[in-house]
């Protein structure tokens, strides 16, 4: 039998949410050894994509509805996967086998009437600075 080393598990997440109060930061920490938390500096993770400028000018901070820090949370992802690679997935997502024979550059999909979309919730094995995501940020 092979197993592959561990991989390292990172919770991006803002800084009022890591109140040691929080259930949900108590579940993660007794969850693995292997987690990390990290506190997002939304200026030092969207620095050279091209993702700065729009964030630096305050443009997303117009948004009204509820939408805002959903929109946030999405350029946060592709630039964390721009720059770090990996995987992402949301923490609301249950998996019944193994992600490692996935191939690389996997994204879930959303069966839509006549065509699909993709489901930016599911990022499996991205590379560091792949242009696909590099475009998606443009």
């Amino acid at each position: 039998l092979h197993h592959p080393p561990p991989r390292k598990l990172i919770f991006l997440t803002a800084a009022r949410a890591l109140s040691p109060t929080k259930p949900l930061v108590n579940l993660l920490r007794t969850y693995s050894s292997r987690l990390h938390i990290v506190r997002l500096n939304y200026t030092e993770i969207l620095e050279d994509t091209p993702l700065a400028a729009w964030y630096e000018s305050g443009v997303w901070r117009e948004a009204t509805d509820h939408a805002r820090p959903r929109h946030l949370s999405d350029v946060v992802r592709l630039a964390f996967l721009y720059k770090h690679g990996g995987s992402y997935f949301d923490t609301d997502f249950i998996f019944l086998r193994s992600t490692e024979p996935l191939p690389p550059r996997t994204v879930g999909l959303i069966p839509e009437v006549i065509d699909f979309s993709v489901n930016n919730a599911v990022l499996v094995n991205f590379e560091v600075r792949l242009p696909f995501l590099r475009e998606a940020m443009e």
